[in-house]
């Protein structure tokens, strides 16, 4: 690979932090903060009751609403 190659492949990275990316799209419109930190405090109630399970579920019900929401926005970023 040459030096062009691998310096036009950085230019193909998104060097964005998370927190950048969530302050650069705005994700926490619209009340979507409160929504966010609920589904952490469910999750953290479960780790804290040593419930793995439903630990796990409420995490992936968590990323899945996160997923979602992202989806929605990806129109208006590019």
């Amino acid at each position: 690979m040459s030096r062009l190659d691998l310096l036009n492949s950085f230019q193909e990275i998104d060097l964005d932090s998370p927190v950048e990316r969530i302050i650069r799209l705005d994700v926490c419109k619209k009340g979507r903060i409160y929504t966010a930190l609920e589904g952490h405090k469910i999750i953290l109630q479960h780790l804290i009751a040593q419930e793995p399970d439903k630990a796990g579920k409420a995490m992936q019900n968590h990323l899945q609403d996160t997923l979602e929401y992202s989806r929605s926005l990806k129109p208006k970023v590019l």
